[in-house]
């Protein structure tokens, strides 16, 4: 989906893949984006950006969500390879780095602690993370504001928590993956 505003601000969101076999968000701008987790190979991210006319070059962070397999598989080779700097918590950077099918590093600079309710800067883009209750390492969401827009962006909710419903009350724009349980 991509959202006009007026004639400069604009932002664009869209999902690469929400599912057991990987997860990726893209959130931007016309001048620069973000990733939200890279649970897909690095090879699938840079074919499904480019059918949004979006290279590599244009992504200056990676926001991690938890440390599953299916929402960091590339985060540590991005990070690496292409320097962009990966944002996520304590307890996801050491989730990801002890992660045996992660090969590559994070290191500093490029390691970006980040801490819930601390609100912290991408350029145009103030992003406040916040407690998702889920069943990895110190899950997040993500409440983003650009110009006059507030985003809330929520995976893996296993239930929505008084902290998950605050900041699905506070935007204009959501996103939630939820998990599925019959019972």
């Amino acid at each position: 989906m991509q959202y006009n505003l007026f004639s400069s601000d604009k932002f664009t969101f869209f999902s690469l893949s929400s599912g057991s076999c990987g997860n990726s968000y893209y959130l931007g701008n016309h001048h620069y984006g973000m990733l939200i987790d890279a649970g897909l190979g690095p090879r699938v991210i840079k074919k499904r950006l480019a059918v949004h006319g979006i290279d590599y070059s244009h992504i200056h962070a990676i926001l991690v969500t938890h440390d599953h397999f299916d929402h960091i598989k590339s985060a540590a080779y991005l990070a690496e390879k292409l320097n962009i700097p990966v944002y996520a918590t304590e307890e996801v950077h050491k989730g990801i780095r002890s992660c045996p099918l992660i090969k590559n590093s994070i290191v500093k600079p490029n390691k970006r602690v980040i801490e819930k309710h601390k609100s912290f800067q991408i350029k145009d883009f103030r992003i406040t993370p916040f407690d998702v209750p889920h069943d990895s390492n110190d899950n997040v969401g993500y409440f983003f504001e650009f110009s006059n827009h507030k985003m809330t962006l929520a995976t893996d909710v296993g239930t929505i928590s008084n902290e998950v419903a605050h900041y699905i009350g506070k935007a204009n724009h959501l996103i939630i993956e939820s998990n599925y349980d019959e019972d």
